[in-house]
């Protein structure tokens, strides 16, 4: 990058607007009273330096004849070259220059460099073109380059009623840093009474600059100094002071910088600890970097502090202003800031940024009691900031904003600082304007906000009109009106009672005069944010005004007089309810498997917000009611009773509303039909059970008297079969305990177990001979036990069953013989009888006994 600085010359100095440097050089003077002097012009370095008249020719001559705690005084001229420039101070000096004192690096030179742990004061001296680049100290150089004019290491050293002009700090290779366009401070410096113009810090891509007038990484003082046309370019930190350790700055000005692409701070770049009390930081300039962010005429990532201090018409670039841009051209912010009592004034803006501060991180430790060049919130005015944390700020009031006056009157209007929160506002903390007071007749008057305070007296009442009366301080204005020589006038205000959040607020006003004409004109209407501006008809106008949120409002109706009439005023409070809600809820009954679904009713007409859904009083979600019915879903609810509540939420606008009602949740109905027949010992019985309905499955308790069995209700049919089953009567139950979607059901019926039809088959084998034989007989079915019996006459004879038969060995009696054969029966098998006569049958009574 190549850049042309042009050079100045001592008759330019000469003129310059700080041109304070004629102070008397006595308090510079040395407790031993070792005085060099050097007379650049009529001096000779052959002479010992010991008075005026005997000066040292160079500097370089006057340091090598110094010790510690010398005075240098320097002769009205130009120092320049090798002889002059260029030099180390490794002494604690003190340099006292005269009048018109210059070193002049001649756009090729640095001055000085300070050496560590001494102690230096520059008094009176004028430093102008210094240059330094790495070139400067060798063509082999490959380090950081420091102060062109002061490279002040670990050194105390003061600075007093000194210039700065035209300084230079270069560097052409990149990933290396420069510091400090014209100073350069790593120790304790005191910057008093002087002036800094046109130093550079050169930088560019890959290459970093830090500071266009004063780099601090010591700790930096500055009072009563002026900075003007700083200047830093690509990657430059601070086109006016860049601090990375402690900086004060006090009743001190940094103005018309300029920070081009990728910059930070066009004034200030801070990374550090920065004080800034009662200076001004106006008319700077910077241009986005990133290709689109503004970083700011102040750069702040370390903790910046500021108190009574002016922030004025800094500006930053308007090349095609986009969306994504932000920053601010006044403060951008990263760090920690703490700024009270501060005037931020016509700072420019453009879409994306904020007017005076951006905040990108960092932590607001305060911003109240400012002066935003606005009597109104500024975050909600204008883009000022960025953050909503301005809670207290300073506001321009001119009071009275209306006076009636007689013919020959007067009155006074005060202008004054007052604070939002109508606290008192610690005025001496913030600086002191000028108000200019101007009238709509052309009278101008200029005065000082004494204590914040300031006043004009209106007396031009000769005439009846009405005038206004400005009062400006800088580009904000406030203006009252003042009336003069006409008729008194009163307002009626009526309006309805009661109203609710949707109801329309009804006001009938009506003008009256003190001498029963008919004012004309305009009632304005101001209730919340709203201004309504009413034509009067015959003295009286009716308006209606809806969609008023709930609260409290100050009505202020004003009649703007005309002609002929005077304003008149009327201030009323009057407040808006909330509405109430009409909240019901309706809940059907539902089977288990079901959905249910709440209707809840919300009236009146336009009615709606946020609902908490409650289950038997335990919170389960946030519902949105809207106007009229809504349906709410209800899911996934076990058998039983439910309390189902919606607490309408109490909202800006409308009162809270509960309402309640009970979900039954019940299990389907079932039943069971049971069936079986008859049957006879060694048949199977088959139980049949039915399910209704056809859907109903699982386990079931089969209960055959009183016997418990599982069984599984597989269809909408099941068949159980019983094996094995005696003769008798068998009742049948079936329970079903029911399940998650059916109720308990039960069924029962009965059934018989038959024994089986017995049959005997009786042989009988008679030996007439002998009189006897034996009787065989057969028992059918073969498988029935017991015992047969078995009569032949008055004989008994009895046997157990074997296999389906018995064999008895009898006698028979000679003549008739009665055989009677019986059997019993048992539980599966039911009794038989059997008989038979042989030979001549006698009449014949059956007296036998049971063979048990």
């Amino acid at each position: 990058m190549f850049l042309l600085i042009s050079s100045v010359s001592a008759s330019d100095l000469s003129t310059k607007e700080f041109n304070n440097l004629s102070e008397s050089n006595n308090d510079y003077l040395n407790d031993d009273g070792k005085i060099i002097y050097v007379d650049s012009v009529n001096g000779n370095n052959a002479n010992d330096g010991s008075s005026q008249d005997l000066a040292l020719k160079s500097v370089d001559k006057a340091l090598k004849s110094s010790k510690d705690n010398y005075t240098i005084n320097l002769a009205d001229g130009t120092y320049k070259g090798t002889s002059n420039t260029r030099l180390t101070i490794d002494k604690s000096l003190t340099f006292v220059g005269s009048g018109n004192t210059i070193f002049d690096g001649q756009g090729r030179d640095y001055i000085f460099i300070v050496s560590d742990n001494v102690e230096i004061t520059f008094k009176n001296i004028k430093f102008v073109n210094a240059y330094k680049s790495p070139e400067s100290y060798s063509v082999s150089y490959n380090d950081n380059v420091y102060g062109a004019a002061l490279d002040i290491k670990k050194a105390d050293v003061t600075i007093d009623n000194c210039q700065f002009i035209n300084s230079v700090l270069y560097y052409d290779t990149v990933d290396k840093y420069i510091y400090g366009g014209a100073v350069s401070n790593f120790g304790d410096l005191k910057v008093l009474n002087s002036y800094f113009e046109n130093n550079t810090a050169l930088s560019t891509s890959g290459l970093f600059s830090y500071g266009g007038s004063i780099y601090n990484k010591g700790n930096l003082f500055i009072n009563n100094s002026k900075f003007n046309k700083s200047m830093s370019v690509d990657f430059g930190y601070g086109a006016g002071i860049a601090n990375d350790g402690n900086a004060t700055m006090e009743n001190s000005i940094i103005t018309n910088s300029r920070a081009l692409h990728e910059c930070k701070g066009s004034a200030i770049y801070n990374a550090g600890d920065f004080v800034l009390l009662n200076s001004i930081i106006e008319n700077n300039y910077i241009e986005r970097a990133n290709f689109n962010i503004i970083y700011g005429a102040i750069y702040n990532s370390g903790n910046l502090h500021a108190r009574g201090s002016i922030f004025r018409n800094n500006t930053g670039n308007y090349e095609t202003p986009m969306l994504a841009y932000k920053g601010s051209p006044n403060i951008y912010n990263a760090g920690n800031l703490n700024l009270t009592y501060n005037a931020f004034m016509d700072n420019a803006i453009f879409d994306g940024i904020s007017r005076d501060i951006y905040f990108n991180g960092g932590e607001v430790i305060c911003l109240d009691n400012n002066w935003w060049n606005t009597n109104d919130n500024p975050y909600l005015d204008g883009s000022r900031v960025n953050i909503n944390q301005v809670n207290s700020w300073l506001v321009f009031t001119l009071v009275p904003e209306y006076s009636m006056l007689n013919i020959g009157e007067s009155v006074k209007i005060n202008a004054s600082w007052t604070i939002n929160n109508n606290k008192i506002p610690q005025i001496n903390l913030f600086p002191m304007f000028n108000v200019i007071f101007t009238t709509s007749y052309g009278e101008t008057l200029q005065k000082q906000l004494i204590n914040g305070k300031s006043d004009f007296i209106f007396n031009h009442s000769q005439n009846k009109g009405s005038f206004s009366v400005y009062a400006n301080v800088g580009s904000f204005s406030q203006n009252v009106t003042v009336d003069v020589g006409k008729l008194y006038t009163s307002l009626a205000v009526d309006n309805n009672e009661n109203i609710t959040f949707l109801d329309a607020l009804k006001v009938a006003i009506t003008v009256t005069s003190q001498d029963k004409s008919t004012p004309t004109g305009v009632v304005s209407l101001y209730i919340g944010d709203n201004v309504y501006r009413l034509d009067l008809n015959n003295g009286k106008v009716n308006t209606e005004i809806t969609d008023l949120l709930p609260g409290d409002y100050t009505m202020k109706v004003v009649y703007g007089g005309d002609e002929n009439h005077f304003k008149s005023f009327f201030n009323k409070t009057v407040t808006i309810k909330k509405q109430v809600v009409d909240l019901s809820v309706h809940i059907s009954e539902i089977k288990i498997d079901q959905r249910g679904s709440a209707i809840v009713s919300l009236l009146p007409k336009g009615v709606q917000g946020q609902a908490i859904m409650y289950i038997d009083g335990v919170r389960k979600k946030i519902v949105y009611l809207y106007n009229g019915n809504t349906t709410i879903s209800l899911n996934n609810f076990g058998e039983g009773e439910y309390n189902i509540t919606f607490g309408f939420v109490e909202s800006n606008y409308y009162y809270a509303a509960n309402a309640s009602a009970i979900l039954k949740v019940t299990k389907y109905d079932c039943s069971l039909n049971v069936s079986a027949n008859d049957i006879e010992v060694g048949q199977n019985a088959t139980i049949i059970v039915n399910v209704v309905p056809n859907t109903l499955r699982g386990e079931a308790i089969l209960t055959v008297n009183g016997v418990n069995t599982t069984i599984y209700l597989e269809n909408d049919t099941t068949s159980i079969n019983l094996y094995g089953l005696h003769a008798g009567t068998y009742d049948v139950t079936v329970w079903f305990e029911g399940d998650a979607k059916y109720v308990p059901s039960n069924a029962s019926t009965s059934f018989k177990v038959s024994r089986q039809e017995t049959s005997l088959d009786v042989v009988v084998d008679q030996d007439e001979k002998n009189l006897n034989g034996t009787v065989t007989i057969n028992i059918n079915p073969a498988t029935c036990t017991g015992i047969i019996g078995l009569y032949i006459n008055y004989n008994h004879y009895t046997a157990n069953i074997t296999n389906g038969k018995v064999k008895f060995n009898v006698k028979f009696d000679k003549g008739t013989n009665y055989v009677f054969a019986y059997y019993e029966g048992n539980e599966n098998c039911s009794d038989a009888t059997w008989n038979t006569t042989i030979g001549v049958a006698d009449e014949f009574v059956f007296i036998g006994e049971n063979s048990t």
